[in-house]
């Protein structure tokens, strides 16, 4: 085995125990929440969800700092390091962290060992539409914006495969509890089903992940095009058919450089100094025009109404 290989093996181990160790802390919250007296403080295991951020959001901006039910401050302070994480190493917070993707790959695996795979019909039709069913998770997204701020209630939390596992020792028979069993049994042939096509946090991370520092290029003088990365990507990315691996599905899973024959074909990179410059600029500029619609429109109305008041010295 050559240094390449034991080094990439370390690395996939690496992220299978971080997998694991937040899969098992979220799992110790439920079962607590399951088995203690009600009276007793526990902090809610949906409070570590970062899709809450963005569920409460508009509420918490316009109302004061004030939550919709079920929703934490914790919520907005994770979502922020979720959207941190993106822009450096594009959708790591799913490949690594993510409890739900964890147990949908860990599924996959499983299946994988049991010599449960799709049919060909199957795979070729997925490929075929890969790219247009991603675009699922951002009408998915587009609707629970909708209703949660125009409600003031989290519409999507009956929905929700995530929820729902979150309050699996409830035992209810729910619209969220029959779409988890759907997930679930659907990943053991379906790579990441939820993740890929229809989570609306995934949705969330994409658009920042298109600005990520970090990406996966392919050195076509070393690579002989065996296409073992592509085959093994979760994601469904081509990649051996890209120079580099821009696409913001990309989980940072890292298994294209971990099968990887050939030392030196594939390789993480920073981008080169004129993309982290224009990457940094968008950022800003959307960071700005953000600050500016959520307080300077407020202020503005504000003296509008006569309800601004500024002090004139004498």
């Amino acid at each position: 085995m050559n240094t390449k290989s034991k080094h990439s093996n370390r690395l996939q181990w690496l992220r299978y125990s971080i997998q694991g160790i937040f899969l098992v802390f979220i799992a110790q919250l439920v079962i607590r929440h399951a088995i203690v007296p009600e009276d007793t403080f526990l902090p809610s295991s949906e409070a570590y969800c970062p899709f809450g951020g963005i569920e409460t959001l508009y509420t918490f901006f316009f109302s004061g700092g004030a939550t919709i039910p079920h929703a934490h401050l914790s919520n907005l302070i994770i979502l922020l390091a979720v959207i941190a994480t993106a822009i450096i190493a594009k959708s790591a917070f799913c490949g690594w962290i993510c409890p739900f993707g964890t147990i949908q790959e860990w599924l996959k695996n499983l299946g994988g060992k049991l010599g449960i795979s799709p049919n060909n019909s199957l795979t070729k039709k997925l490929d075929k539409w890969d790219n247009y069913l991603q675009n699922i998770r951002y009408l998915v997204l587009i609707w629970i914006l909708i209703g949660t701020y125009t409600t003031g209630q989290m519409v999507f939390r009956d929905y929700d495969p995530y929820a729902s596992l979150l309050r699996i020792t409830e035992i209810q028979l729910t619209a969220g509890f029959i779409i988890l069993f759907i997930v679930l049994i659907a990943s053991v042939i379906i790579e990441r089903l939820w993740c890929r096509y229809l989570c609306p946090l995934g949705a969330i991370v994409s658009l920042f992940a298109k600005f990520s520092l970090i990406n996966i290029r392919r050195n076509t003088s070393a690579c002989y095009n065996c296409n073992i990365c592509s085959k093994v990507c979760p994601s469904n990315i081509k990649v051996s058919g890209v120079n580099k691996v821009s696409k913001d599905s990309c989980i940072s899973c890292l298994k294209c450089i971990d099968h990887c024959p050939e030392p030196n074909a594939l390789e993480l990179i920073m981008g080169s100094n004129n993309e982290r410059k224009n990457n940094i600029q968008i950022l800003a500029r959307a960071f700005l025009k953000t600050i500016s619609h959520l307080f300077l429109n407020d202020f503005i109305e504000e003296i509008k109404h006569g309800s601004a008041q500024t002090a004139v010295p004498a």
